[in-house]
């Protein structure tokens, strides 16, 4: 699905090296590709016009700035003092905070060698932006099947003292179980949940036993503005998820546990029939996360000694600010 109207405007702020290097147009693939209308600054005039010319650096800076307001969204794909400064402008005017961070591209290749080299020096001059965007809190991702125990422990833990956390609601399109079940989902028709995907609004979604479910950005971020924020998500989210890391604080939490864990849990759901119960028991093992993904894992197997686990892992990240 592809965006439509000012919403699909990205400003693609990136260092005038990789410009020169030719790699500009694979940045503009990659926007396109996500279904953004990719502004590139080194096209919307000639540089030996511009930083190259007349114009000059100083002179074209200010130019690009503007040429950066006029958009939705801005992109950030490397790190040199042209690009910290429209970081910097962004952060000062933005307050929705309309700005992506991409490190890297869909097979993991970095669009700048020199990001953690130039941002080292540059942050000495213009402070780390990066923080700044990301601000004081974390969202806790739980990665798990379903009938693992998410929900259970995440209301264990809203309820702590001390914790100042909200949960992030994932959208989707099926129906409510019951009333308390608006407490963890945003449901929406098949019309709006499309409406929702077109604006970008998902930082991914999956079909799933015939309804759409996705998670969305502006949630997090609406949650991170006041308090830390805890969700559930897929394995494919989180993976997703991850490549958000220089735009908001994430930590990823694996909830385990063995058939017998399940069984009771989906019992507990009145779930009975064993054809089902091994269906879900076998779309658990899907649930994993590579080494490459930072995490850490809880090994669930229903025993009051559950909880302490939980808690050693999560209450300390939920405490912190």
């Amino acid at each position: 699905m592809k965006v439509i109207g000012r919403r699909a405007m990205m400003y693609l702020a990136h260092p005038t090296r990789i410009w020169k290097a030719g790699k500009s147009g694979r940045i503009v693939k990659f926007a396109r590709e996500m279904g953004f209308s990719p502004v590139n600054p080194f096209t919307c005039g000639d540089f030996q016009d511009f930083e190259g010319g007349a114009v000059g650096r100083g002179g074209t800076i200010q130019w690009t700035l503007h040429l950066q307001r006029g958009c939705y969204w801005s992109g950030y794909f490397g790190i040199s003092e042209g690009v910290m400064q429209e970081l910097r402008d962004r952060l000062n005017w933005d307050a929705d905070k309309c700005m992506r961070v991409f490190y890297e591209d869909d097979s993991g290749v970095p669009f700048d060698p020199l990001w953690e080299e130039e941002y080292a020096v540059l942050s000495k001059k213009f402070g780390d932006l990066l923080a700044e965007l990301r601000g004081p809190h974390r969202i806790i991702a739980l990665v798990g099947s379903r009938a693992v125990g998410k929900t259970y422990w995440s209301e264990r833990l809203l309820k702590l003292p001390g914790v100042k956390c909200e949960r992030v609601r994932n959208t989707t399109t099926r129906e409510p179980r019951n009333e308390q079940d608006r407490q963890y989902y945003n449901f929406v028709t098949k019309e709006q949940f499309s409406e929702k995907a077109e604006e970008k609004e998902f930082l991914e979604y999956v079909h799933y036993d015939s309804h759409y479910y996705g998670s969305s950005l502006r949630e997090m971020r609406e949650v991170l503005q006041k308090s830390h924020g805890i969700f559930a998500i897929t394995p494919e989210g989180a993976a997703a998820l991850y490549r958000c890391r220089f735009e908001m604080n994430v930590e990823f939490v694996l909830m385990k546990a063995p058939p017998a864990v399940f069984k009771k849990n989906l019992e507990r759901r009145g779930i009975f029939d064993p054809a089902f119960q091994e269906k879900y028991i076998k779309d658990s093992e899907r649930f994993v996360l590579p080494p490459s993904i930072p995490h850490q894992t809880i090994e669930l197997i229903g025993m009051r000694c559950d909880e302490s686990r939980v808690f050693d892992v999560l209450s300390p990240l939920l405490s912190q600010h």
